[in-house]
């Protein structure tokens, strides 16, 4: 039988990463140095931040009006900045308007909050890594969790959420009430650790720190493994909120408070959720988005240059309608967000919503090891080539959404040698949509991501872009009108990768449980092992 849900109290934790730094704006890898500073960006991000939660308690439910129980900083220098930066903000509020802050706040700096230890890669830029250690540069971007560091030979990402367990132990294991005086928000040396928050069990505790840990602390709050890394950045100045039971090892549900706020993504694994749910329970819109963004075996979806907003509205709902919620928007030509691309998505703004933005395809293929081009033509492995981009009918492709990852994975505009390019292009491997599908599943099986990368509608995929590719995928057609559209051709390659990590599994309840022939009657529960956040 289930276990009944737990009557401990519920807390929330607020996840706030820190401002832009000028090495952020440089292009320089930061990881746990303490060097860089605040940009005037950055100080405007953190401020921009402290209104957002300010107007976050307004409209929660959740304790409305009712300040923070504590503070836990990272030691590093910009994430206390940040935290200055949210101080004053609060502190310059009028009289009469509600602030976080309270005198019965507290404050605990983490050595454990800090970021991502890199060491020999920390203040050193993306070009000089790759030409100091070329395949360990690409070995990071490619496969991180195996990444071992070539000097100290620590392995970070594995390590990394090591330290974001034992945070959430001190920042959740001492007894409420048992608060230091010295840990008071407005005391110029904070030092104690294990603070807590007071006795109120309905309080919310704030934590600032940095991309990767923050990604850390969410996923292992939701009980995911290293094989999440990169799948949840924060944005500069970023939010994300999470509710948990005192004595219940995993969180609740979380949910993006900012830049953009989103719904509740409810956490299966947790038992207590599972549990709550009714028999034959229908999936929303929501649900279904958050169960597909758990779905780490699930393809991304990279458009180039995208141009018409309607396409970039039909591609979301054909990518949640086959379980992908990760959309990669290189050099958008268009607004992903406007009342053209939202009425089109219908269902589906949430694959939108959390759309990322990348300046380049270099930087939009981070934390991909096979990136499959949809291509109208094709090659064969002997390196004939029936032609590639410039025609219009001859495309799949098209358009826009939050920043990439962090600016401490840059990028390298080089000018491309189109020789080497088209010979490298030629002799890529030629897929079917369903031999894509299969070997985009058996490279997931082994922990790594995959994506398929469509161009803009008006030329196609370049060669140049070609040059990122992995593999070239052909969806056969009519030869006499064989052009398809960016979202016909994303439903093609979607069905397939769908019916590949699923089987050709039918839905019989609401509830997302898939059964293999319909006179099986559908199991009354979530498989235990599908940890997965609806």
């Amino acid at each position: 039988a289930p276990e009944a849900p737990s009557t401990a109290p519920l807390r929330r934790y607020l996840l706030l990463r820190h401002g832009q730094t000028d090495m952020n704006a440089a292009g320089i890898i930061q990881g746990s140095s303490d060097v860089s500073r605040l940009t005037p960006l950055g100080r405007d991000q953190a401020r921009f931040a402290a209104t957002g939660i300010s107007a976050h308690f307004e409209w929660s439910t959740f304790s409305d009006n009712d300040p923070l129980a504590a503070v836990y900083v990272s030691t590093i220098s910009r994430a206390a900045e940040t935290l200055d930066e949210v101080k004053q903000e609060w502190e310059a509020m009028e009289p009469g308007e509600f602030t976080p802050l309270s005198s019965s706040t507290y404050l605990a700096m983490l050595d454990d909050l800090r970021e991502i230890d890199l060491f020999e890669f920390q203040t050193r830029s993306k070009k000089e890594l790759a030409a100091t250690y070329p395949a360990e540069w690409r070995a990071w971007g490619q496969d991180p969790i195996s990444f071992t560091l070539p000097e100290s030979g620590i392995k970070p990402v594995p390590a990394l959420w090591s330290r974001a367990r034992g945070a959430w132990e001190q920042i959740r294991g001492a007894p409420p009430g048992e608060l230091q005086d010295e840990c008071a928000i407005d005391d110029d040396k904070p030092s104690c650790q294990n603070a807590w928050q007071t006795a109120d069990p309905s309080r919310r505790v704030l934590v600032v720190g940095h991309n990767a840990i923050n990604q850390a602390l969410l996923c292992t709050a939701c009980g995911l493994g290293p094989e999440a890394f990169r799948r949840y950045g924060f944005q500069n100045g970023g939010v994300a909120e999470i509710e948990w039971a005192d004595d219940e090892p995993l969180a609740r549900r979380w949910r993006w408070a900012l830049p953009k706020r989103t719904g509740w993504f409810e956490i299966l694994a947790n038992p207590a959720n599972a549990a709550s749910r009714e028999v034959g329970h229908a999936m929303n819109r929501e649900e279904a988005f958050a169960a597909a963004q758990m779905d780490l075996g699930s393809p991304s979806v990279i458009l180039v240059r995208p141009r018409n907003p309607a396409n970039l509205g039909a591609v979301a709902q054909a990518m949640l309608n086959f379980g992908l919620s990760e959309l990669r928007l290189v050099d958008p030509q268009c607004s992903y967000m406007g009342e053209e691309a939202l009425e089109r998505a219908r269902g589906a703004v949430q694959v939108l919503r959390c759309a990322k933005v990348y300046e380049s395809l270099e930087a939009a293929k981070k934390g991909l090891t096979t990136v499959v081009a949809a291509t109208a033509h094709t090659t064969n492995n002997t390196g004939r080539t029936f032609g590639f981009g410039g025609n219009a009918n001859n495309d799949f492709g098209e358009g826009a959404a939050t920043t990439a990852l962090d600016a401490d994975e840059p990028t390298i505009d080089e000018p491309v040698d189109e020789a080497a390019a088209l010979e490298y292009v030629l002799g890529l491997p030629s897929y079917s949509p369903h031999s894509c599908a299969t070997t985009m599943k058996d490279v997931a099986a082994r922990n790594q991501r995959t994506a398929f990368l469509l161009g803009p509608e008006s030329t196609g995929l370049t060669i140049a872009d070609l040059q990122h590719a992995d593999g070239l995928v052909h969806i056969p057609a009519h030869p006499a009108f064989s052009s398809l559209g960016i979202a016909s051709a994303l439903t093609v390659l979607a069905y397939e990768s769908w019916t590949a990590r699923n089987g050709d599994r039918i839905a019989v309840s609401g509830d997302g449980t898939f059964v293999a022939d319909l006179n099986i009657a559908p199991s009354s529960s979530v498989a235990p092992d599908l940890n997965i956040i609806r």
